[in-house]
């Protein structure tokens, strides 16, 4: 989030992230994505609904939810990185 800007955030490589920064979404490399789905195939990665019973692939979920299912991972795995190890509080 950036107060002083027009939009209200601006755009930041990861390498600019602190622990202080407050990450808002995530842009994916979509080159690194294809790379790891070339490898790996397209159950590298498998996403339940909250109330949900099934595994879903990515492009079923993007398909049904209309969001991308590895943003979240994303930024969930950003924000324990930049926290470093241990338990965090708060």
């Amino acid at each position: 989030m950036d107060a002083d800007s027009d939009q209200g955030w601006k755009l930041v490589k990861t390498a600019g992230l602190t622990v202080n920064s407050i990450i808002i979404g995530s842009i994916l490399n979509q080159n690194l994505i294809k790379e790891i789905v070339a490898q790996y195939k397209v159950n590298f990665f498998k996403i339940k609904e909250p109330n949900g019973a099934a595994l879903m692939i990515l492009s079923r979920w993007e398909a049904k939810s209309g969001t991308d299912g590895l943003a979240p991972v994303a930024l969930i795995n950003k924000r324990m990185e930049l926290q470093g190890p241990g338990i965090h509080v708060g």
